[in-house]
């Protein structure tokens, strides 16, 4: 109430000062004015009427300060994930395309056409501490799945969730 008598105040006083004639307004300081006054009453609705809208706003606002600008997967909410099922052909040719068609091991080019033939891999195996997601998926060939299902190093690799 006490913002609203505020206003009420500051309404009268702009009232008074041009009835007076003490000042001159030009129209674009009432139309200033009256951007200030609009402006003021959506605050005060706002901020009575909708705190918790107001506070989800603002809380927003807060954790998209502390967050990467260009970490993808900070925007995906995991709460909210879909379970997908994708078809493994699909799914090497997803993870190949973002792999820019290279094994994730040795680095050799994989060919569309000997796709069928690789394998698909975790990037850090679930025993490890690696999640059972795409973003810890991989096509490897067939030798590499060979060599690295056996001789894993969980010391020499840092999982970090973000591996594009």
């Amino acid at each position: 109430m006490k913002a609203l008598l505020f206003l009420g105040a500051i309404i009268g006083i702009y009232v008074y000062v041009y009835k007076k004639g003490y000042k001159e307004f030009t129209l674009r300081e009432n139309i200033y004015f009256g951007i200030f006054v609009v402006g003021y009453i959506i605050i005060y609705y706002l901020l009575s009427y909708q705190k918790e809208f107001v506070y989800k706003l603002l809380s927003n606002v807060k954790h998209t300060d502390r967050v990467s600008k260009y970490d993808i997967q900070t925007l995906v909410n995991t709460e909210q994930q879909k379970q997908v099922t994708v078809d493994p052909q699909n799914l090497r040719y997803l993870l190949a395309t973002r792999q820019k068609w290279r094994c994730m091991s040795c680095s050799n080019p994989i060919l569309e056409k000997d796709l069928p033939s690789y394998e698909i891999d975790y990037r850090v195996p679930p025993q490890y501490g690696g999640t059972n997601t795409l973003y810890n998926l991989g096509v490897k060939c067939s030798i590499c799945k060979a060599y690295h299902h056996n001789n894993f190093d969980h010391n020499t690799v840092k999982f970090t969730g973000n591996h594009f």
